[in-house]
């Protein structure tokens, strides 16, 4: 702990990750498609090793002590965003799950999940104007990645089999797509200002709170789900 005080002293001038590496292109044989194995899909090893790299450096370098204090950056998930799955089923199959061992709702969830950062934190209900179905907040997170900009991450729904078999052990990965510039990365609070954090990855997650359609009030309670009906 106290090597990581001494390295956020040291980089208390920086602001994004840009201004430590001074930015990086992707080399020889990295898929920079990022609607297919450079972006959204899950790619080759040369990509995804590219990719895990601009990840372990935020990760290095950024001011946890910040992105991971729910006081500070406000975590939102907006069921469905993407996907158009906006139903508790979508995300929680009936039939498939276990009762009172849920990844998410009562054990963590190690598939990671891409959400919006809020700073400051506001109160939940006030997500309403912005969403078009559910949304949670967490009780407990981990932080992986903030990027101001939609970072372009893998998204689950297009892991294939062997995707999952391969990353069974530690859940399924989000990582920035290639062409993510290390400037659209924070590393603290300063490189938020005048922001919208777009994409905040997070991993090992349980919901505390699921905010949504009075027609889903009934499944959350099956599932064990805190669930707050504002339509």
């Amino acid at each position: 702990m106290m090597i990581r005080y001494l390295i956020r002293e040291m980089l208390l001038q920086e602001k994004t990750l840009a201004d430590i590496t001074h930015g990086r292109v992707p080399g020889p044989g990295v898929d920079t498609d990022d609607s297919e194995g450079g972006g959204l899909k899950y790619g080759d090893k040369v990509t995804t090793d590219y990719r895990r790299k601009i990840k372990k450096s935020w990760n290095r370098f950024s001011d946890h002590a910040f992105f991971q204090d729910p006081k500070k950056m406000q975590v939102v998930h907006f069921l469905g965003f993407f996907s158009g799955g906006d139903s508790l089923t979508d995300y929680f199959p009936e039939g498939k799950v276990t009762p009172g061992k849920i990844p998410g709702i009562h054990v963590p969830n190690r598939n990671e999940l891409s959400c919006y950062g809020y700073i400051p934190p506001t109160d939940p209900k006030n997500f309403i104007s912005f969403a078009t179905g559910p949304y949670f907040t967490f009780k407990k997170y981990r932080v992986t990645l903030v990027s101001t900009i939609d970072a372009a991450t893998e998204r689950l729904s297009k892991a294939t089999p062997a995707d999952i078999e391969r990353m069974k052990g530690s859940g399924l990965a989000k990582r920035p797509s290639t062409l993510t510039r290390d400037d659209e990365l924070p590393i603290d609070e300063e490189g938020t200002v005048n922001y919208n954090i777009d994409e905040v990855v997070i991993d090992n997650w349980i919901v505390d709170t699921c905010y949504g359609p009075k027609h889903e009030a009934e499944y959350a309670a099956e599932l064990g789900l805190k669930y707050e009906v504002l339509w």
